[in-house]
């Protein structure tokens, strides 16, 4: 993973449909956010955490960014994270996914690494339940000047977004060889995903 050297953990979301910081739920005594940074840190030299509340997160330990552009969801994270990362690229994952296994952030990674070998590219996006999952994904600094002129054009969609760059996918089949489940792409929105969260680690726990 040479040429992806930062990864940054996006924390910057307005957490409007859970009742607390997602990134701060536990689940096995552990923090969501606690069990992504000791992932990373294994993985890149470089770990950041994009966010508008530094406040919150100053225990870490991490550099934090904030946003430099009117803050628009992700993509204004992203954007100003970029500017700081190290190396051509950075890979990016969503604070309140719990489950990301080490082997589908390698496969990511590498995928950016052939298709940037090959010709230029912006994104590398993986594709799960037949959907691009732009949360857990390499955007490279090339894709800056585009970054910001979504935000500053309030064309903030992301998987419309990927119309417009030149994105590279991470084709399903090739993520269910090492995560069948998908797991690595859950997220917690709401509390109904956290109870089916706690559901299925029960479940895991009863079958083992």
């Amino acid at each position: 993973m040479s040429r992806v050297r930062t990864a940054v953990i996006l924390a910057g979301g307005q957490n409007t449909r859970y009742p607390f910081l997602k990134s701060f739920i536990e689940l096995g005594g552990v923090r969501i956010i606690e069990r992504t940074i000791e992932l990373l840190r294994k993985k890149f030299p470089r770990v950041l955490l994009s966010t508008n509340q530094p406040e919150r997160y100053f225990h870490l330990g991490l550099p934090m960014i904030g946003d430099v552009l009117p803050s628009c969801g992700p993509m204004s994270g992203m954007h100003a994270s970029l500017l700081h990362a190290e190396g051509d690229a950075a890979f990016f994952l969503a604070c309140d996914m719990p489950f990301v296994a080490d082997d589908v952030v390698t496969c990511i990674c590498e995928h950016y690494c052939r298709a940037a070998a090959s010709g230029p590219v912006d994104v590398v996006v993986p594709v799960f339940h037949g959907r691009p999952q732009p949360l857990i994904a390499v955007y490279a600094k090339s894709v800056l000047p585009a970054l910001e002129g979504a935000v500053c054009t309030d064309k903030v969609a992301l998987l419309r977004f990927f119309e417009e760059v030149r994105a590279s996918f991470v084709a399903e089949a090739v993520l269910k060889n090492m995560d069948a489940e998908g797991r690595s792409f859950v997220n917690i929105n709401t509390v109904d995903d956290y109870a089916a969260v706690v559901a299925s680690l029960e479940q895991s726990r009863v079958s083992a």
